[in-house]
């Protein structure tokens, strides 16, 4: 079994959880949630010896919101207590590109179930609170339960939700509405496609208003949600109206809606910026941008949080600079900065000084 991350403990506790791990014991520092470690087939055997449904979840060490999941929301007893009726397997996305490729994973974190006989009844993608997440879960287990499926048992396969486990569309406590607006002509159907709906490409049709502007009104908590536009079924697209977005995966962008404050990056006090990325599996992060005329300058790992990184520059020239990340001798895009720009055939990420 394999247990991720957990809060800061003491030098004891650890020896001794190590102790119980070589001895065979399953422990639970922190009282964390155990994974089986990368082994779907594990997972499907002892699915079918025991019955229950299986919580695949994908995650990366370099990946911030996965680290946040696990210290703030797999610690608490009800998400323990809804998570122990599954069986549960962790999948780090790097390690396992096959099983990734598999179930077409969009971003990390990535929560899919299966029913014991390996047929995905939902999928929850994107940072959750511990509420949502319980939602999915207990609804999961309910629908497997209902159905017959699973096990040695045999039984109908049920069938994959259709619907979400929180329709955004709808007011609810300590969310706010969010209107969107998108301009877009030619087109017979418009679907707003990201996070808040798991990416379940139909979930929210938009609603024509005259010609050429579609609308609807999102209730969001406090966050950053990736989104894009699907027209007619077919076409996919980023909301070319709005300034924020992310580098995606297909060398494009995501749309970002923000709800809330949030400080993107680079943190900018007049003429000085300070850098922060989180990667808890590297082991050399450089920043290189127009400011260093491209040369790499190092990035120094936080004292206390060795998954932290941070860079700070004094007095940059006014005006616009692009910048990018270097993890391992890897270049990549920021994460957190949310005005990237495409130059030719790659991406860079931008910031402004006044």
């Amino acid at each position: 079994m394999y247990t991720l991350r957990q809060p800061s403990l003491q030098s004891v506790a650890l020896a001794a959880a190590a102790l119980l791990l070589a001895a065979g014991a399953m422990a639970k520092p922190g009282g964390a949630i155990e994974w089986i470690d990368n082994d779907l087939d594990a997972a499907k055997a002892q699915a079918v010896r025991t019955g229950k449904p299986v919580m695949v979840y994908f995650y990366n060490d370099r990946a911030k919101p996965c680290r946040t999941i696990e210290d703030e929301v797999f610690v608490r007893g009800d998400v323990r207590a809804s998570a122990d009726r599954f069986v549960r397997v962790a999948v780090n996305e790097e390690a396992r590109r096959d099983l990734a490729a598999q179930f077409a994973l969009m971003k990390v974190p990535t929560f899919i179930f299966l029913d014991s006989g390996m047929h995905e009844l939902d999928r929850a993608v994107g940072p959750k609170s511990a509420d949502a997440l319980i939602a999915y879960l207990d609804r999961t287990n309910t629908l497997t339960i209902s159905s017959g499926a699973g096990g040695s048992t045999g039984g109908a396969v049920p069938a994959r939700f259709d619907t979400l486990a929180f329709d955004p569309r709808t007011p609810r406590a300590g969310a706010k509405p969010v209107n969107v607006t998108i301009e877009k002509s030619g087109v017979q159907k418009l679907f707003l496609v990201g996070d808040f709906c798991d990416w379940r490409e139909q979930a929210i049709p938009m609603v024509r208003m005259g010609s050429s502007r579609w609308t609807t009104t999102l209730y969001l908590e406090d966050g950053l949600y990736d989104y894009r536009l699907l027209a007619d079924g077919t076409t996919w697209s980023f909301d070319e109206a709005n300034p924020l977005r992310r580098h995606n995966s297909y060398n494009d962008f995501n749309s970002v809606l923000m709800v809330g404050e949030h400080q993107s990056s680079p943190k900018i006090t007049g003429r000085d910026i300070s850098f922060t990325f989180y990667d808890a599996a590297a082991q050399r992060v450089a920043v290189a941008g127009t400011f260093t005329d491209w040369q790499q300058v190092e990035m120094f790992r936080h004292p206390t949080d060795t998954g932290v990184w941070g860079a700070k520059f004094k007095g940059l020239a006014p005006g616009k600079h692009e910048y990018k990340l270097v993890v391992d001798g890897r270049w990549i895009n920021d994460p957190e900065n949310l005005t990237p720009v495409k130059q030719a055939s790659y991406i860079n990420n931008t910031f402004d000084i006044k």
